[in-house]
C-alpha cells in the first residue's frame, strides 16, 4: 500500500484549476523525509504524531503492523553495516499536525506542522528533517 501511496506524491492540484478539474486522488497532508546529521538512525528512533482525532507511534525498531495515519519505510541503509539511515514518511492526519522524534542521545526533534488546502482540497507539504542537527535559532 504504501508504495501506491508514495507514489501519489507527484499528483495533486496545479493551484490553476477550479475544483472541476481537480483530480479524486486521496494525498497525505505531509510527506516528511528523516536522516541523520551524521551517521545511521539510532536503532530505537520514534516518530510519535499527534493530530486532530488522536496520536500514532512510529517506531523504527517494531514499526506498527496496521498504521492510521503514520507510513513511514526505510529509503536508505550504511552499506556496511545494514543501519537505516533515512525514512520517508506519509502522515494522513487530514490536518495539522504536531510531530515529535526521539532515539538514541539526540535532543527531541520537534515540529509543528500546518497543513495546506487549495481549491482543490489538501495540499501535500514536504519537510525534509535532520536528526541530531544544531535547533535553529528563533
Amino acid at each position: 500500500m504504501l508504495a501506491g501511496v508514495l507514489g501519489a506524491f507527484a499528483l495533486g492540484c496545479s493551484g490553476e484549476g477550479s475544483p472541476e478539474t481537480c483530480d479524486t486522488m486521496a494525498r497525505p497532508a505531509f510527506a516528511l523525509s528523516l536522516q541523520m546529521q551524521q551517521g545511521p538512525l539510532p536503532a530505537d528512533t520514534r516518530l510519535r504524531v499527534s493530530y486532530g482525532s488522536g496520536e500514532e507511534i512510529f517506531s523504527l525498531a517494531t514499526p506498527p503492523a496496521r498504521p492510521r495515519v503514520v507510513f513511514c519505510v526505510v529509503t536508505a541503509t550504511d552499506a556496511a553495516s545494514r543501519a537505516p539511515q533515512a525514512l520517508a514518511c506519509e502522515l494522513w492526519t487530514d490536518g495539522p499536525a504536531t510531530l515529535e522524534v526521539t532515539g538514541g542521545e539526540e535532543p527531541p526533534l520537534e515540529r509543528q506542522l500546518a497543513a495546506k488546502r487549495d481549491e482543490c482540497g489538501l495540499v501535500t507539504v514536504r519537510e525534509a528533517l535532520v536528526f541530531g542537527a544544531a535547533p535553529e535559532a528563533g
